[in-house]
């Protein structure tokens, strides 16, 4: 068995309060992960988790952000062909390190793990992926072109076209925030009563 990861001390230290640049593209996170590998952390750059060794994602959020959370794009292809527990989604929403920065001041307020191993929130993401997965199966059997976005009926998340056949699947802000709670709320629950 595993070992639940539920601290990165070092990164923890390293990251809160380091100042960040103005948000472009990507930038923010690239000056993260710049900084785990400076303090000895290996970052994966393939449709891996970040920390493979561990099993930890990591992912940086301006707090004032209200826009969806991506957690991994594929291929449409990929996508028919690739369960949801043998997808990088899966692999990718399991444990995450999540570096929240502000971008008024330009600088990092919090980072800390999430496990969200929770039955609930791995049916949602299950649920929403094989929705979708359905749906890429039957627009492909039509031969017709995919939309921008597919999204199964009472699904949480969805697949947002990215470029050609690739597509993110993304969490709404309100849905992650549920997340959130509810990762935050089982590791005050196993404190108590481990």
């Amino acid at each position: 068995m595993k070992a639940k990861i539920v601290k990165l001390p070092k990164a923890e230290s390293a990251l809160k309060g380091m100042i960040v640049s103005k948000e472009k593209y990507g930038n923010v996170g690239a000056e993260v992960e710049s900084v785990m590998q400076d303090i000895g952390y290996r970052v994966s750059q393939e449709n891996e988790p970040d920390l493979k060794e561990i099993g930890v994602e990591v992912k940086t959020r301006n707090t004032s952000s209200r826009s969806a959370h991506t957690v991994a794009s594929m291929s449409i292809s990929n996508i028919i062909a690739t369960s949801y527990k043998q997808s990088p989604i899966f692999d990718k929403f399991q444990t995450q390190f999540r570096v929240k920065h502000d971008q008024t001041f330009y600088e990092v307020t919090d980072a800390k793990i999430y496990d969200f191993t929770d039955p609930a929130i791995q049916k949602s993401l299950e649920n929403s992926y094989e929705a979708g997965r359905e749906l890429f199966r039957q627009i492909k059997d039509r031969d017709v072109v995919a939309p921008n976005y597919i999204r199964g009926d009472n699904c949480e998340c969805y697949w947002e076209r990215k470029v050609g056949d690739t597509y993110a699947f993304r969490i709404p802000n309100g849905t992650m925030k549920k997340f959130e709670t509810i990762s935050a709320v089982r590791k005050n629950f196993n404190n108590l009563f481990e």
